[in-house]
């Protein structure tokens, strides 16, 4: 990857959305594709939250997916949004105060949201987290996303800092924010999935234990890899599934990355998100 690409992704992650701000601290929050340099994207570090919350503990005891949600195949996302037990702690309580809920039985992931969040982002992103785990290749990879949180807020909302961080990734935690979804951005290009699908593949990368693995496959095939790291699985993650604003997705993967998702994903399951609204 020729070093100018890199050196013009880096001045433009200065000039991200609102939704898509630089953080603060070891928070990670790259929102530019060496490749696409005006992608949207952040990653975030768990144990930068508030302090409030041990952000790493399993909490409480989209299109046709195949996932079976409960044990009878019936999707929970499609169950009453409800309020937030109030056994569930969560992240970033100094700052939000999430209202609306969702569980997805089957792999014990929790869907949050503030009162500003809609009924369509609550069931659509219930039902995209869902979707993407079910295609994991292996049950016991699928069983380490247990615990995960998903946040959800909108523009209504305070950024999670004062650099204005509103979307992130982690072990066991993710932050949407919705007005960017499926919508026309500030750069006015249209975003289908993007946020949701690089957010969620920052966890999935720190859930799976990928991150060494990545490294070793990254440094072999990029020059200056090492510059944004943790951002490359969340790249492909997007293009994966579909999600990338310039509209390339897993066809145009290079073969070596292709048949690393392929160990992480199910090649044969065609599942993508669709924009709904």
């Amino acid at each position: 990857m020729p070093k100018a690409a890199f050196a013009k992704s880096l001045c433009l992650l200065f000039l991200v959305t609102a939704c898509e701000g630089e953080p603060a601290g070891n928070v990670d929050d790259h929102t530019d594709d060496p490749n696409d340099p005006d992608n949207s994207d952040s990653g975030m570090d768990t144990n930068t939250t508030d302090g409030d919350t041990d952000t790493n503990a399993a909490s409480d005891t989209s299109s046709d997916t195949g996932s079976d949600s409960d044990t009878d195949g019936h999707s929970t996302c499609f169950d009453p949004i409800a309020p937030k037990p109030a056994s569930l702690s969560t992240d970033w309580s100094k700052i939000y105060t999430f209202t609306r809920y969702l569980k997805i039985e089957g792999y014990n992931i929790h869907v949050l949201g503030t009162a500003s969040v809609s009924d369509w982002m609550m069931r659509e992103s219930c039902r995209f987290i869902e979707s993407v785990v079910s295609t994991f290749k292996n049950s016991e990879d699928q069983a380490k996303m247990s615990g995960h949180k998903a946040y959800l807020t909108t523009m209504a909302d305070p950024p999670i800092n004062d650099s204005g961080q509103r979307n992130g990734g982690g072990k066991l935690i993710s932050l949407f924010c919705e007005d960017p979804v499926c919508a026309i951005g500030d750069d006015g290009q249209y975003r289908p999935w993007t946020i949701p699908a690089h957010e969620l593949g920052h966890s999935i990368e720190y859930n799976l234990g990928l991150t060494d693995e990545s490294d070793a496959l990254y440094s072999a095939h990029i020059d200056n890899w090492d510059v944004l790291p943790r951002e490359l699985f969340a790249w492909g993650t997007e293009r994966w599934f579909a999600s990338r604003k310039d509209g390339t997705d897993r066809d145009d993967m290079p073969s070596w990355e292709y048949d690393y998702f392929s160990t992480v994903f199910d090649a044969g399951n065609n599942w993508l998100p669709a924009c709904t609204r």
